[in-house]
């Protein structure tokens, strides 16, 4: 037992399917004691399990390395994976001591169904019934025709503002349908030449005067709460809607209902600042990638990183001949 009430080289044993989590460096105050002063941070690593931890060294950097991979690779065999999580660990920021942490997470039931749905929608998007798109108050009412102003570019590659009408066609018009934007005179059948756009296309939707076009003298007199952007990754269509942000409204849904349709596709609302510097955005994300997103906890923001391959590269100090230890603290 050495004097600072440690243990060293202690025997002991630790369930692979329980750990919690392991973390690469200096951390906590069983390795930051005057115990494990001669290690250098990259040689060491803590690993957890309720309410014990094992605080070890190795005689390498390397070596430690080597464990971790070999940890990870236990892991993934049963699916469970490791995740960076910088809220367990706490480092005190000097090269000397860095530290990463790693939370276990583990698959689930619930996962192994998200993983699931994930596989099924990647063997190709889902039959979607034309009434089934229809069945909505503001698809009916976009099938009519919205009157709008539209912001493009005239022959001289110049903004212009022209009044035109919004148009929903859902049959003979691709798997969601298609918005059109044409002569107010032709809505009831679009013709070829007028601007379009398939839903299937559609990637946003920017409410207020975000986009260039929207910001030129041409749009000067448009309320920016009465604008929106339908934005397509080879194009896209700024608009001024004329009976104003009601209209705005009805659009969105309209969106929001056909996207659901689909099956395999999510409307997410993103907004940044607040009052009257908000800016708000719908995107259109597939949903495959969002299960995918959800599964690695990619969007969780207690965690960073996770899955295969996490490099751990601690190797900041100077060897100080530390042939390597054990320390254990918890019950």
């Amino acid at each position: 037992k050495s004097k600072d009430g440690f243990q060293k080289d202690m025997s002991g044993e630790m369930d692979m399917g329980e750990i919690e989590g392991i973390s690469m460096g200096k951390a906590g105050l069983i390795l930051r004691a005057p115990g494990g002063g001669g290690v250098k941070s990259g040689q060491c690593f803590s690993i957890s399990q309720g309410s014990s931890t094992l605080a070890a060294s190795t005689k390498t950097p390397e070596d430690t390395q080597r464990l971790f991979e070999a940890v990870q690779h236990i892991l993934s065999c049963g699916k469970d994976k490791l995740a960076q999580d910088k809220k367990t660990v706490v480092s005190d920021g000097s090269v000397k001591n860095p530290v990463v942490g790693f939370k276990v997470v583990r698959w689930t039931p619930e996962l192994e169904e998200l993983e699931r749905k994930r596989k099924e929608l990647e063997k190709g998007p889902p039959a979607v019934d034309p009434k089934d798109l229809m069945d909505n108050k503001e698809v009916k009412e976009l099938k009519k025709g919205m009157n709008i102003m539209a912001y493009t570019l005239d022959d001289m590659n110049l903004p212009k503002a022209t009044k035109l009408a919004l148009v929903y066609k859902a049959k003979g018009a691709g798997r969601l349908g298609t918005i059109y934007w044409c002569d107010r005179r032709k809505k009831r059948k679009p013709p070829s030449s007028c601007g379009r756009m398939e839903v299937e296309d559609l990637s946003s939707i920017v409410i207020g005067k975000q986009t260039r076009i929207l910001q030129t003298a041409a749009a000067t007199m448009a309320e920016a709460e009465a604008c929106l952007s339908l934005i397509g990754p080879n194009s896209q269509i700024s608009i001024e809607m004329e009976e104003g942000e009601y209209d705005v409204e009805k659009v969105v849904q309209a969106v929001e209902h056909i996207i659901t349709v689909s099956k395999d596709k999510k409307f997410i609302k993103k907004s940044e600042g607040h009052g009257k510097f908000e800016k708000v955005t719908y995107e259109v994300h597939k949903l495959s990638d969002v299960l995918k997103r959800q599964i690695a906890q990619e969007d969780d923001e207690e965690g960073e990183g996770g899955g295969k391959g996490i490099q751990v590269d601690l190797n900041w100090q100077v060897p100080l001949g530390f042939e390597g230890g054990a320390y254990q603290g918890g019950g």
